[in-house]
This record gives structure tokens, C-alpha cells and sequence, in this order.
């Protein structure tokens, strides 16, 4: 099995908890690094709860809108 198989749903999967997280706590800053720089931006546009990202090194490949 090569990596990017492995890991397919993984993003879907963390937002999805990371999601039910925010809703429990309330409004929260991310810090992210490299790795998880996508997934973090992903976050901050699917719950209002993420008031800012503290963003290490993003890296991830995120693709911004122009």
C-alpha cells in the first residue's frame, strides 16, 4: 500500500472530531505546524468557533482562493 492510500480520509476524520471539539469548548486560536497547516485552515473555515491560526512553518499544500 503506497502512503497516500494509507492515509485517505484522515483530514475528513480529524475535522470531523476537531469539529465536535471546537463545538464542546467554545471559540479557540490553532496553532499549527507543517503537517498539520492544511487541515488547520480547513478547520478555521468549517467552524466559527476557530477565532485564529498560529501557523509554524505552514506547510501542506493548501490552496488558497484567489
Amino acid at each position: 500500500m503506497i502512503r497516500s492510500q494509507r492515509f485517505t480520509g484522515q483530514t475528513a476524520l480529524f475535522l470531523g472530531r476537531m469539529g465536535a471539539l471546537l463545538a464542546r469548548m467554545g471559540p479557540a486560536v490553532l496553532f499549527t505546524h507543517p503537517q498539520g497547516g492544511g487541515p488547520g485552515w480547513l478547520m478555521a473555515i468549517k467552524s466559527p468557533n476557530v477565532k485564529a491560526i498560529i501557523a509554524f512553518e505552514p506547510g501542506n499544500g493548501f490552496i488558497w482562493s484567489s
